[in-house]
């Protein structure tokens, strides 16, 4: 749904027009009840919320370079982006790191 590139302002202002449409269809909806647009608008949402936490951590990682879990020295021989999925409150979260 949403572009990996784009900021987290864009995404807001997509999320926005999309939550405007969900409304809209909401509304000339005679089989939908409130239940179901509360939760068209919790998915739209933690996609949102997802993003802003995965951006966050790829962020951190790029800030936090490879050391020795011994000496704690940056490491020398380091291999590229190496991707890695978790879990977090908001969904699957996927960062890449460099290894040594």
């Amino acid at each position: 749904m949403w572009a990996p590139a784009e900021s987290l302002a864009v995404t807001a202002a997509r999320l926005a027009d999309v939550l405007e449409q969900d409304v809209r269809d909401f509304l000339v909806a005679s089989d939908e009840n409130l239940g179901d647009l509360e939760v068209q608008i919790e998915q739209q949402s933690r996609e949102l919320l997802r993003m802003a936490a995965e951006k966050a951590a790829q962020k951190k990682a790029d800030l936090t370079p490879p050391l020795c879990p011994v000496c704690h020295q940056p490491l020398g021989r380091i291999t590229g982006e190496h991707r890695r999925s978790f879990e977090c409150k908001f969904g699957t979260l996927t960062i890449g790191r460099s290894r040594g």
